[in-house]
């Protein structure tokens, strides 16, 4: 509300009693010298509002003398204090000795209300659009050239960045808010940021962006137009029906006649080139869209921004390019098709289709080239995985595939499946296939990093088979992730993450040293988890830990050999692990409110046994191992198992957070292994009969799911193995 003449005046009158000592000067003219004082403001006028109390800075170590040549618009005080007391222009008059300064002072009513352009905004991705700004006082629109000062925020700075001229830059897709204040009055405008492709957000980006808005954009708008060129464009404040309504009709307007004029039928032509901002009204709500003018000739092409999707992918994995044409003027080109390509150093790495599709094909850094008009823009892409030559390994080990069902068999050859169970190898072919066309060797792909070694199932399913497919995968699933997580990450991995039988299997297979190391290295980190394993720390761990911690250890013995450093720890680690377990043969610990979680039972089940099997030291033949897996496997199918849904509980009661007793036939190949291998090891044949309605309750996972296929084929195959390989 604009402030009375009376309120003025009190104002004024307080001000000079209360500038009194400090020394308030008359308005008597000076001449400016050439020499200009070093000013805080100098070389641009100052806008103050009536009460806003300032202090001008110089650049002299003396005040030196201050002069007004309007006390009724502003006072000034030896310190360079300035008073405005009502609105109106004076000048400032500052002297040191010899040196003479003035400026420019304009006063003005604080503002009641301000207002940007339009409630939503649409805006190119990449484009940069100065927003419109009104004051009000008292009702009162206040002159477009009146100094606001204001003060501009972007909420989402990844999305949209604002500068402090108000200027725009659409860095991102999606939405956005930008936030004006002035004097303490604030207004907000939401940004709604598309791909450079043109056309109105889709219904669901409005919405998300102003969900309380009915005014919508109708018909497709233009990015770009060129000068002379029309397009017809249209708003509603219904349901996307007709363009215009009775009772809420649209005006339409442009921020720049010179450069796009609109009919108010929403007939848009473009006049000059530039950028113009478009804008529909109806019923109080505004929206706004950027667009460019370019010249009516073919602009010279100045760049080409080339844009991937993502510029980390693993062999055989793949990425979008989208290519940006910006003319010499600045202006982006629409609608212009370029041409792609990979560079010749690149070719061996990765292909690129016409519609800019990319695919890798081998480990390295690749080139994506985008080429309009003799011009070409370029992306590097890295691609983990191994190196160029193929997928195939460089070198074998003759007996490799021996090697592979030694550590992690027993298995029996696929062609040997008894009939009953011959989905279980179909499915892994029908499944495993579609995962790999799908996701090629990504090792954390499904949100599966906390799981399953990839690079070991396809390496067992090579052996099993003799596909070599199945070995190439493998190859390359471990490289992808020595190469995409461990070496970035120096090695510091959590048991969690572990994956480290693919490894060793590599390094056995191929002789790859990389891999040898990898192991070593992994097994380096997880020893500083030894320490857990006492059940002084029973609070903080899980069966999961034990087992990627034993098998660590395991897979760092089988390099150095029993004897080794390794073999000590993990004699004393196996005993420390049994004596957690609980007298009724479950594991339960505090994370998971002293139940159990069964699938981690499972996966500590099945490394125990296989190093009673395997070892010849603590770990062969212990006869604490095979109580103490007995015990385990009584409780889970006394306990857990669900012979209704042929699953086990997920969890052995509810507990926050940690899941409870929900049926997950996902994990029962998780759990399988194990009642195999106490028939095999006791020679009861019940241990089977349990096993066999486990495994036909694996058809009820979904194993066409990243993460449930990896599940179910970590470890199952062993019981084909123990159950028909005697």
């Amino acid at each position: 509300m604009r402030r009375s003449r009376r309120r003025v005046v009190v104002a004024a009158a307080t001000l000079l009693v209360g500038a009194a000592c400090q020394s308030v000067v008359d308005s008597t003219p000076m001449e400016r010298s050439s020499t200009a004082v070093a000013l805080l403001h100098t070389s641009k006028p100052v806008t103050l509002v009536v009460g806003q109390t300032t202090r001008l800075m110089t650049g002299h170590s003396e005040n030196g003398e201050w002069r007004t040549e309007n006390p009724s618009v502003a006072l000034v005080s030896s310190d360079g204090t300035i008073s405005p007391t009502q609105p109106g222009v004076t000048r400032l008059i500052h002297r040191v000795n010899s040196e003479v300064d003035t400026i420019a002072l304009t006063v003005r009513e604080a503002v009641d209300s301000v207002h940007l352009g339009a409630d939503l905004l649409q805006v190119g991705l990449g484009r940069s659009t100065k927003l419109s700004i009104r004051g009000f006082d008292d009702g009162s629109v206040m002159p477009a050239t009146m100094d606001l000062d204001p003060k501009w925020t972007s909420t989402s700075p990844g999305i949209v960045t604002v500068d402090t001229n108000g200027v725009l830059t659409a860095t991102g897709v999606g939405c956005a808010a930008i936030i004006v204040n002035v004097d303490t009055k604030v207004d907000t405008e939401t940004v709604a940021v598309t791909p450079l492709s043109g056309g109105s957000p889709d219904a669901r980006t409005q919405t998300s962006c102003a969900p309380q808005m009915a005014l919508r954009w109708t018909t497709a708008l233009p990015s770009s137009m060129r000068v002379g060129e029309t397009a017809q464009v249209g708003a509603s404040s219904g349901d996307g029906g007709a363009a215009h309504s009775s009772s809420s009709p649209v005006t339409y307007t442009t921020s720049d006649d010179n450069v796009a004029n609109v009919s108010n039928l929403g007939a848009l032509r473009g006049v000059g080139a530039g950028d113009v901002v478009l804008t529909a009204t109806s019923a109080g709500e505004s929206i706004s869209a950027d667009i460019s003018v370019v010249s009516s000739s073919d602009p010279a092409i100045g760049r080409i921004v080339v844009i991937l999707s993502r510029k980390e992918i693993a062999v055989g994995d793949s990425t979008q390019g989208t290519a940006y044409p910006i003319a010499l003027d600045g202006h982006p080109l629409m609608g212009v098709p370029v041409t792609w390509t990979v560079s010749p150093t690149s070719a061996s790495v990765a292909t690129v289709d016409s519609a800019g599709k990319v695919r890798a094909t081998s480990g390295g850094t690749a080139e994506i080239v985008a080429t309009l008009g003799g011009v070409s823009g370029t992306a590097q892409l890295l691609v983990s995985g191994p190196a160029s030559g193929g997928n195939s390994p460089a070198a074998l080990n003759p007996t490799g595939a021996a090697a592979v069902l030694a550590l992690m068999g027993p298995t029996i050859n696929a062609s040997q499946t008894p009939a009953n169970v011959a989905w279980y190898e179909a499915n892994f072919k029908k499944w495993g296939d579609a995962q790999w066309d799908a996701f090629g060797p990504k090792w954390d792909a499904g949100n599966s990093n906390a799981g399953y070694d990839r690079a070991a199932i396809n390496f067992v399913w090579w052996a099993r088979t003799g596909d070599t497919t199945y070995l190439n995968r493998a190859h390359a699933m471990a490289a992808a992730y020595r190469t995409g997580y461990l070496i970035p990450a120096s090695f510091m991995t959590s048991p969690h993450w572990s994956q480290i039988e693919g490894l060793y299997l590599d390094w056995v297979v191929t002789g790859d040293p990389e891999s040898k190391d990898a192991v070593l290295r992994m097994a380096n980190v997880l020893w500083s988890f030894d320490p857990y394993l006492d059940a002084l720390y029973k609070d903080w761990l899980d069966n999961r830990i034990q087992s990627r911690v034993l098998l660590a250890y395991w897979m760092a013995e089988k390099i150095t050999g029993e004897g080794s450093e390794w073999t000590t720890r993990i004699n004393q680690a196996i005993p420390r692990i049994l004596a957690l377990q609980d007298p009724d043969g479950h594991w339960g610990f505090q994370s998971t409110c002293g139940g159990s979680w069964n699938f981690m039972t499972g996966l500590l089940a099945d490394v125990l046994s296989r190093m009673y099997d395997q070892r010849n030291g603590n770990g062969g033949s212990n006869p604490a191992i095979l109580t103490a897996l007995t015990k385990a496997a009584n409780y889970l199918w006394n306990t857990q198992w669900r012979p209704a849904d042929q699953s086990f509980n997920y969890a052995s009661l509810e507990c926050l957070n940690a899941g409870g007793p929900t049926p997950a036939a996902d994990l029962n190949g998780l759990i399988l292994p194990v009642y195999g291998w106490l028939g095999k090891t006791t020679g009861d044949a019940n241990w089977f009969t349990k096993g066999d309605a486990i495994m036909t309750g694996m058809t009820g996972a979904d194993i066409e799911l990243y993460k449930q296929f990896s599940e179910s084929y970590t470890s199952s195959y062993r019981y084909l193995g123990y159950r028909y390989g005697r």
